[in-house]
């Protein structure tokens, strides 16, 4: 209890210095019209740059088409697109609205994605076309949505980050939760990829960038994919996807990589709901799947199963993409060995701190469970336990953060360097985030934590105009969309960026950059902790296919 009020406060925090610097920014004001196939998109000029909101790139998945693959939007003479469109349905923790309650939100005219072009390049867009970031929002396959302000935070912002760069920032809506990971065999008799309709939509709202970014003045040669946490595993899984070559050419892997359910696990779950919801008393599959078809998104939505991210289990999530057999086949790391996958230039990364210690429980019995309950050898066990609990052990909840910091970001974050570096020619850069922009405020939070590196990416730091030490946060937000603008144009992090030593990872390398106050790239130490976790997450669990 006395964390949670510590992160209120902190949040609250937020929102009290940003609001002079919101009410600051000058109105909505001119209108541009962009004449693309589907009809005339209308966008206005901001201060930094032309936003065009909410376009649809796919029809809304009503009736029948519930729990069917993306179909095409149909024509419209003129889109006034001055807003975010719908979010898709979930249940939503974390808006300023609900503070943290769960509430319904979205509906399933949600497949719209957002575009934000330098007011300069809108002159010179038939003569000079300009790199296109394409980014996809996380949530835990749960939720998430491109229009998510948390607490009023506009984090998903892209007009700043296009002004900065000069370039053109795409931000997308995808199907999370039941609407769209969840595997049923009844189902997938109407749809065999029913189980990864999230991924559906993600390549078709890159299939609509492909035709229709041109005409916004955008390199349709030249797309970088990036997401954060579970738009990372979503566009990990589709660099190794046949049905992406060729929608984008480079790659930003933020805290998070390949991620695929066993169907057994994604049976059990969806399982469960249908039992939750009642369709089960339908002993025919296709009444048990017009049940569902025909049952209200909101309804479905608060039957979901609500994550417990303090439980001291290491396995989260009850909708993810599921090796279904139709849309995957093969799991994305037998791909990448087979080097049948994307060979892209790709950086990937995590943050210093992923799990906050605020989040866990002080609980020796959690802790003790956690080891309990972990399919693995007793000798493993001891040595992973030995790791953590080096000298005297004053609390748990920083032995609980930092091992599931290890095994779900860390440790995969260079286990999937050095596989995509071993099996392919373009180069990858492996880093470490270590910005935390609320150490202006309060020393507690110690390390740059889960989504953190989102605020500098997208150019959204809050100023705390009347607060001490903020400056160096505001110029290393600038270092960072610089960075990441440097690599959508070239492919590489050194010359320009600041990081002029920081080399390709590789298995003979094993180089990292460090982005923090320092500013350096290291050698990784190999023998350590992640040696052990790899050989955990290798074996896995019987519910959830984790490194293949």
């Amino acid at each position: 209890m006395k964390s949670f009020f510590r992160l209120r406060y902190l949040l609250l925090a937020v929102v009290i210095a940003y609001c002079p610097y919101v009410f600051a920014k000058k109105a909505l004001k001119k209108s541009h019209d962009v004449v693309i196939a589907d009809g005339t998109v209308n966008g206005l000029e901001s201060a930094d740059a032309i936003a065009f909101l909410g376009i649809p790139y796919a029809a809304p998945f009503v009736d029948d088409l519930r729990w069917r693959k993306p179909t095409l939007v149909g024509k419209y003479k003129t889109l006034k697109a001055h807003s975010y469109g719908t979010s898709c349905p979930h249940m939503d923790k974390f808006n300023s609205d609900a503070m943290f309650t769960r509430s319904f939100s979205g509906g399933p005219d949600c497949l719209n994605l957002n575009i934000w072009v330098p007011k300069k390049a809108m002159h010179t867009k038939d003569t000079v076309k300009l790199p296109v970031m394409v980014f996809m929002p996380g949530g835990g396959f749960q939720v998430g949505s491109s229009s998510w302000t948390p607490f009023g935070l506009p984090i998903y912002n892209g007009e700043r980050l296009a002004d900065l760069g000069n370039v053109i920032v795409v931000s997308i809506n995808y199907r999370t939760g039941t609407s769209g990971f969840m595997y049923d065999p009844d189902l997938a008799q109407r749809e065999p990829a029913v189980g990864n309709l999230g991924h559906l939509d993600q390549l078709q709202a890159f299939a609509w960038v492909k035709a229709n970014i041109g005409a916004f003045g955008g390199d349709l040669n030249n797309v970088t994919a990036f997401g954060s946490s579970s738009g990372a595993m979503s566009l990990c899984n589709l660099i190794a996807h046949p049905d992406a070559k060729g929608l984008f050419q480079k790659a930003i892997l933020q805290s998070g990589t390949c991620w695929i359910s066993s169907t057994e696990y994604a049976k059990e779950v969806s399982k469960y709901l249908i039992q939750k919801l009642g369709c089960n008393r339908h002993s025919d599959g296709k009444v048990k799947a017009s049940c569902l078809v025909e049952m209200s998104l909101e309804r479905i939505s608060k039957a979901e199963p609500e994550m417990d991210y303090q439980s001291p289990s290491l396995d989260n999530f009850y909708f993810s993409p599921v090796f279904d057999g139709a849309f995957f086949t093969e799991y994305p790391d037998e791909v990448i060995k087979a080097k049948r996958h994307m060979d892209i230039p790709i950086l990937i990364g995590t943050n210093q701190q992923e799990i906050p210690t605020f989040m866990m429980k002080d609980s020796k019995d959690n802790w003790e469970l956690l080891f309990k309950n972990w399919k693995i050898d007793e000798t493993t066990k001891a040595k992973i336990k030995a790791h953590y609990e080096q000298g005297k052990v004053k609390s748990y909840e920083p032995l609980l953060a930092r091992l599931k910091t290890d095994y779900h970001f860390g440790c995969r974050a260079r286990y999937y360097a050095g596989l995509f570096s071993s099996a392919q020619t373009s180069p990858v850069y492996l880093y470490q985030f270590e910005k935390n922009i609320f150490d202006v405020m309060d020393r507690w939070v110690k390390g740059s934590f889960h989504g953190m590196e989102l605020f500098y990416v997208f150019q959204q730091v809050p100023p705390f105009a009347w607060l001490p030490g903020v400056g160096p946060h505001l110029k290393f937000q600038e270092k960072i969309g610089r960075l990441w603008t440097h690599f959508a144009y070239t492919g590489n992090v050194q010359s320009g960026s600041g990081w002029e030593d920081w080399k390709p990872f590789t298995a003979s390398t094993q180089v990292i950059g460090v982005l923090g106050d320092s500013n350096h790239s290291e050698k990784i130490n190999s023998d350590d902790i992640c040696s052990l976790l790899l050989l955990t997450m290798q074996k896995g669990k019987p519910g959830i296919s984790l490194i293949q």
